[in-house]
C-alpha cells in the first residue's frame, strides 16, 4: 500500500508532466454521460491550469465497486458530474483517487 509521502511525490510529478502538456480538465458535456468509463480525465496532480478554479474533489474507488467505503463508485460519479464542468484527476492511490471538479473563469482583458 502506498503511503501519503508517495502519493504526494507521484502528484508532484505528474503536475510537472502536465504543465510541460499544458493539461487542462476534460470539459464535461451533458451527451458525454453515457459514454463512460472509461473516464478520460487527464491526471494533472496538484496543476492548477490557468483559467480553471477548483470546486469541489470527488473520491473515488479506481476499480468503481466499493459502495460500502468512504470512495464512490464509478456509476457514483457519473452521476455527480456537471455538464459545462471540467474534470481531472488530483491524486492517485493504489486503491482510490481523487477528481477536481473546475470551472473555467474569464481572463480579465487588459486595456
Amino acid at each position: 500500500m502506498m503511503d501519503l509521502q508517495t502519493i504526494r511525490k507521484l502528484s508532484r510529478e505528474q503536475a510537472a508532466r502536465a504543465s510541460r502538456k499544458h493539461a487542462r480538465p476534460y470539459l464535461f458535456e451533458e451527451e458525454d454521460r453515457g459514454h463512460f468509463p472509461p473516464f478520460p480525465f487527464p491526471n494533472i496532480g496538484d496543476y492548477r491550469p490557468k483559467g480553471w478554479e477548483l470546486l469541489n474533489r470527488y473520491f473515488v474507488d479506481k476499480l468503481g465497486f466499493d459502495d460500502d467505503g468512504r470512495a464512490m463508485t464509478h456509476r457514483q460519479l457519473i452521476h455527480a458530474l456537471v455538464a459545462g464542468l471540467g474534470y481531472a484527476i488530483i491524486e492517485e492511490g493504489e486503491f482510490q483517487l481523487v477528481v477536481g471538479e473546475f470551472k473555467q473563469i474569464e481572463r480579465r482583458v487588459k486595456k
